[in-house]
Parts: C-alpha cells; structure tokens; sequence
C-alpha cells in the first residue's frame, strides 16, 4: 500500500456506504408507504441521525487506521536511519582508534 491509496480508500468506502444507502432507501419507502405507515419527522431525523452517526464513527475508524499506517511507516523508515547513523559512528571510531 502506498501513502496516497489511504484518502482513495476512504473515498471509495464512503462512495460505498452513500450509494449503498441510496440503492436501499427507495425500497424502504416503498415498504413503507405499502404498509401505509405515516413516518414522522422526528422519525426521519432520528434515522438520519443515526445513519450519520455511524457513517461518522466509520470515518473515523478509517482515519485511525490510515495514521496508524503512515506511523508505521514513518518508524519502518527510521530505524534504519538510527541503524546507520550508529553503524557509521562505530566506524568512525574503529578509524580513529577508539574502539
């Protein structure tokens, strides 16, 4: 995984979750108005609340996960900068006729 395909997934899974939710929801209406249940406004706003809210908590799941990653990363890449940083030092002093 490369540092960039962090924001796409995020896009993507967002893009996923908007059309999975779009694709479900004209059937649910059509549920609803069958039954011919009225739905009100405080109903609606509460779903929607809901609906937001967990889009939201895997956002930021996401977001966790993609600085997770990029600080792996950024310590699988200082390691070995500290590693040759002491190599180089230990050398030194072999040179100088430390050690």
């Amino acid at each position: 995984m490369t540092q960039k395909s962090g924001p796409l997934f995020l896009l993507g899974l967002s893009g996923l979750t908007i059309f999975t939710y779009l694709a479900l929801a004209p059937s649910v209406y059509a549920f609803a108005r069958r039954q011919r249940e009225r739905v009100s406004l405080t109903e609606s706003l509460v779903v929607g609340g809901v609906l937001l809210l967990m889009l939201t908590s895997v956002g930021c799941g996401l977001y966790g996960f993609y600085i997770y990653e990029t600080d792996l990363q950024e310590e699988a890449t200082r390691f070995p900068r500290r590693l040759l940083t002491r190599s180089s030092c230990i050398t030194t002093w072999i040179f100088c006729g430390l050690i």
